[in-house]
């Protein structure tokens, strides 16, 4: 029997932010970025962004330590300026609508800056967030406190986003739900979609992976339903072997955090996959 045809997709995405980084990872983020605005002809912003104290806004004496601050603040905002210009490139070869922009501030002002920007669009696409980076900003808000997803490349990726396979981790909650629905877009186009359920309990749920993969189905999706158990190693590294094995080249999953004593402290999944990940993520919080 023939494959029933897919329905006529119910979204898409039409306006893509993307952070661009001033370091090596700004290949994968803009090939990233592209792949996927050239598959809804969509209209896509980049933004670099470069952190600066008052010693970097003009307040500095004249000492050493206050030049050499001055000088790595101007190599860093160079450095920034380049990725975009490499952006802008790629967006104009694809032929693209773009737009960019670079901002300099204190941390805590380009934080606000971008997470509220990033409201404003569909997904925005950033790169893994690295720990070791100083003097440029990292988007934490834009991925907790934008009220949007997004699609964290990790640092070592260096192409754009193939959808012929697409995991989706899926424990049947909130995070998970969320995460699914605004990935609706490229999951309509997936050549194959595997449900990924960790440690499920045996007896049927509403929300089971059964049931999810019956909900695809009507939607005319090609899913299949993997449920592999976590081991002493834990549910992200059960994940990302099933993944493997599947050839997965997207993951879905949502993230989980709460805020605590002023930070944003993470779910030991999503701590995880921020650290660990070897595969563009897309993540709704």
């Amino acid at each position: 029997m023939n494959p029933l045809p897919k329905l006529p997709s119910t979204g898409c995405f039409k306006d893509i932010l993307a952070h661009v980084p001033s370091d090596a990872s700004a290949a994968g983020v803009i090939g990233s970025a592209i792949s996927v605005a050239r598959l809804f002809a969509a209209h896509i912003d980049a933004v670099a962004a470069v952190e600066h104290s008052d010693a970097r806004h003009g307040t500095a004496d004249a000492s050493a330590s206050g030049l050499q601050t001055i000088v790595a603040f101007e190599d860093t905002a160079g450095a920034a300026a380049g990725t975009l210009l490499q952006f802008e490139a790629a967006a104009k070869q694809a032929g693209l609508s773009y737009g960019k922009r670079l901002i300099a501030d204190h941390s805590d002002k380009v934080d606000r800056m971008l997470a509220r920007a990033s409201r404003l669009y569909d997904v925005s696409i950033i790169a893994q967030p690295d720990p070791a980076t100083v003097n440029t900003a990292q988007p934490q808000a834009m991925l907790f406190d934008s009220g949007r997803p997004v699609i964290l490349i990790p640092r070592a990726h260096r192409t754009g986003i193939a959808l012929d396979r697409i995991g989706v981790c899926w424990d049947g909650g909130r995070y998970a739900a969320r995460a699914l629905h605004d990935a609706m877009p490229l999951l309509e186009l997936a050549g194959c979609i595997d449900i990924i359920a960790i440690n499920e309990p045996g007896a049927r749920l509403e929300a089971s992976a059964e049931a999810l993969a019956s909900y695809l189905a009507r939607r005319r999706l090609n899913a299949r339903v993997e449920q592999p158990k976590a081991d002493h190693l834990g549910i992200y590294h059960a994940i990302m072997v099933a993944a493997a094995e599947a050839g997965t080249k997207l993951l879905v999953m949502g993230g989980y955090g709460h805020s605590k004593a002023g930070r944003f402290v993470l779910g030991g999944v999503t701590r995880d996959a921020l650290k660990e990940m070897s595969l563009p993520t897309f993540m709704s919080f």
